[in-house]
Formats: C-alpha cells, sequence, structure tokens
C-alpha cells in the first residue's frame, strides 16, 4: 500500500511539473519547429523574440476586413506574456463567433506564417473559410479534415484540430455551430481569407441585430 502512494504522490509530482514547464518561457536559443512540429498553444523562442512583429501583422488584416464588427486584442502583448502565442484574439458584437490568429515563425524562415482557430461560427462562415483555403492550394491536403467531438469547449480541448498537413480541420459543436483551423497561411494568404470570411460574418451579423431589434422593439411598444 505504502508503494501504491509513493507512485500516486510521484505521478502528482511530475504532473505539477509538466503544468510549470507547459507554462514557463521558452528559451530564446532553443530550437525552433516547423509548423508541422510544434506543440499547438505553446510558443517558440524564435516566436517569442519575435512577437511584436507577429502580432502588428495578425493585426493589420483582422482591422481592415472584420474591424467595424469585432473586438480585438493581442494575446502575448508583444511578448510580455512569453509563453502565450503570438497573435491576435477577435470576438464578433452580437454574436458567438471568435477566434484567434496565431503567428508562427519559424528560425531561418524569411516570413511568418499564421493560423485562423475560429470558434461558434455559422456553417456558412465556416464554408467561406474552408473554401478560401481550398482555392489558394498550398502544401498539404486539400480535403478538410472533420474531428469528432470528444472533447470540452476550452481552446486546450481543439489541440486535435491542429492539422497543419490539411487545408483546414473543422468540428461541429453540440449547437450547431462550427470551429475551423486553418492549415498555416502567410500574411497574404490570411487576409484573402478573412476577405472571403468577411462578408458572410457580416450578414449573420446584420440578421441578428435585426433580430435584436424587432425583438426588443416590439417589447417596447407593448
Amino acid at each position: 500500500m505504502s508503494e501504491l502512494f509513493r507512485l500516486f504522490a510521484a505521478a502528482r509530482v511530475a504532473g505539477s511539473l509538466t503544468s510549470i514547464v507547459d507554462k514557463a518561457a521558452p528559451n530564446p536559443h532553443g530550437s525552433a519547429l516547423r509548423a508541422a512540429q510544434r506543440r499547438p498553444f505553446a510558443p517558440t523562442g524564435h516566436d517569442a523574440l519575435r512577437a511584436g512583429e507577429l502580432e502588428q501583422m495578425a493585426w493589420a488584416p483582422l482591422l481592415l476586413h472584420f474591424g467595424d464588427m469585432v473586438d480585438m486584442h493581442v494575446l502575448s502583448h508583444g511578448g510580455e506574456i512569453p509563453y502565450r502565442q503570438p497573435g491576435v484574439a477577435y470576438a464578433v458584437h452580437d454574436l458567438r463567433h471568435r477566434g484567434r490568429v496565431v503567428g508562427m515563425w519559424d528560425e531561418g524562415a524569411d516570413r511568418p506564417v499564421f493560423q485562423l482557430r475560429a470558434a461558434y461560427v455559422e456553417p456558412q462562415v465556416a464554408r467561406r473559410i474552408i473554401n478560401a483555403v481550398q482555392l489558394l492550394g498550398g502544401p498539404g491536403i486539400l480535403r478538410p479534415l472533420h474531428v469528432i467531438d470528444r472533447c470540452s469547449d476550452s481552446w486546450v480541448g481543439d489541440a486535435a484540430l491542429y492539422r497543419p498537413e490539411r487545408c483546414a480541420a473543422f468540428r461541429r459543436d453540440r449547437d450547431g455551430l462550427f470551429r475551423v483551423y486553418t492549415r498555416p497561411l502567410t500574411a497574404a494568404e490570411l487576409a484573402l481569407v478573412l476577405e472571403c470570411a468577411a462578408p458572410e460574418v457580416r450578414k449573420y451579423l446584420a440578421v441578428r441585430r435585426k433580430s435584436l431589434e424587432l425583438r426588443y422593439g416590439t417589447a417596447g411598444r407593448s
């Protein structure tokens, strides 16, 4: 029995150490990994060093195409929070749709790549995103992957959607909305995908606002 308790205690200590390491600042001089080999939610040291540039490059196309529809904030604050992946988070006004554009810059590469991770997305918006990435072509399998929902609704639970070898991976949540992860995109490709998705997001936003207006307008007159 004492041996069992000793093993249990050792496992708890090992789990705690793993959690601490996961949140520790990455080594700026450590090896950088290609997108296909990365851990889905942890930056490399090189990402942390280039975090300010990555977040500026992610902010610009989001502001251009989604700007008046969303609230945005940077994720790592230019590398001040080094265990967070550099990028920009956004949330669409009056809709559940929210997402992140995460930047990755491999050491020695002349340009970074970005991944759009969108959650609570209406079916037509998800289709627009996936179709846009398919039309761009590029490396990987052009057929999107449907990932069966076996996880929680947290971002960490979405690790199964990190499939950079596919044009995109998606999951249909229990409420009928979708989560979509694209393959890594160049800054120009990211801008094109956002440009394609923006009109569909705007349409759903207009419908939602009209619905709210009719509901509360009618309630106010009665």
